[in-house]
């Protein structure tokens, strides 16, 4: 009897479903179905029956059987958690983020913790909003950064960023030349947004109505639209700053802009400790999240908390 069958009798135990317990365990469901057989013929028990599916049901000596490992199974856990997660042998760290945070302000968080910790190797999974926060619930990332959390009574959500909106253009459009621009100028403009983007979603609701030339499913899409200088792009000013330091886009002085703020979140399983790299990865994005630099700085809403001119999205 290993505390790996014991580890994978819970879990069948716990979802009553072979293919479930064999993906939250990460093997085969052939394997996991040979390491119970090889646990009942260690105990010489009978202890689940296959039902219709692939469900199973507990035998009366399952659920004892269950009873008395699950003391075993809490008190591993707790010495993991207080022992190996701080141990300098751990090199892991699983970061989720949504598409905004994960295309440069995660990278470049994460770029600044493998200076620290260049032994961790971290792995950094992207997602909407809702698949984000799945993959943290089920314990298949550590620690996440969203745009739009759902407040999930099971995950801890704090405030991380404020972010800008910034409409940029390639160096060599017409309009990189020009300072000031008329309303009628902007309107006019071809502009290249992404798809089901809250940015246009909530102009559209202020009534600001652009001419989209083109939609794209990806920022990155977006940015080499814009660069390639087909129009105006919308992004999130740190999705533009490489480019804006490089010289090869520019920002245009669009006014409405302003008033548009959003915020970021960092996220992670309300009432489990974090791992030591956990920690110390969401201190660092703290820290970096209210460094008073340009691409972090937005023109801060008169309205407070609830104003329509803050909306958390994209």
């Amino acid at each position: 009897m290993t505390f790996h069958q014991l580890y994978i009798f819970d879990t069948v135990a716990r979802y009553l479903n072979v293919s479930r317990a064999a993906q939250e365990v990460r093997i085969s469901q052939p394997s996991l179905s040979r390491q119970l057989r090889l646990l009942e013929e260690e105990c010489g028990l009978k202890l689940h029956r296959a039902i219709v599916g692939r469900g199973i049901k507990l035998t009366e000596e399952g659920r004892e059987f269950w009873a008395a490992i699950k003391p075993i199974l809490d008190q591993f856990d707790r010495v993991q958690k207080k022992f190996l997660s701080n141990s300098t042998a751990s090199t892991t760290l699983l970061v989720g983020a949504t598409q905004g945070p994960s295309v440069s302000f995660v990278p470049d968080a994460l770029k600044a913790f493998k200076k620290k910790h260049p032994c961790v190797k971290p792995t950094l999974r992207t997602g909407d909003s809702r698949r984000v926060e799945e993959m943290l619930l089920k314990s298949e990332i550590d620690v996440a950064v969203v745009v739009y959390p759902s407040y999930n009574s099971r995950l801890t959500v704090e405030p991380l960023h404020r972010v800008r909106v910034s409409a940029v253009v390639s160096h060599r459009h017409p309009l990189a030349k020009k300072r000031n621009l008329t309303s009628e100028q902007i309107l006019k403009a071809p502009f290249i947004v992404k798809m089901a983007s809250k940015i246009t979603e909530l102009l559209e609701k202020s009534e600001i109505n652009l001419n989209i030339a083109m939609r794209c499913e990806s920022i990155e899409g977006v940015r080499a639209a814009v660069e390639s200088g087909i129009g105006i792009g919308l992004l999130y000013r740190e999705n533009v700053e490489h480019g804006l330091r490089g010289g090869y886009l520019k920002e245009l002085q669009i006014p409405w802009l302003n008033k548009l703020n959003f915020q970021w979140f960092v996220l992670y399983r309300k009432g489990e400790p974090l791992s030591n790299n956990a920690q110390q990865f969401v201190s660092l994005i703290k820290a970096r999240g209210t460094r008073p630099n340009a691409a972090a700085r937005s023109t801060p809403s008169r309205g407070g908390p609830h104003s329509q001119s803050i909306y958390q999205g994209e």
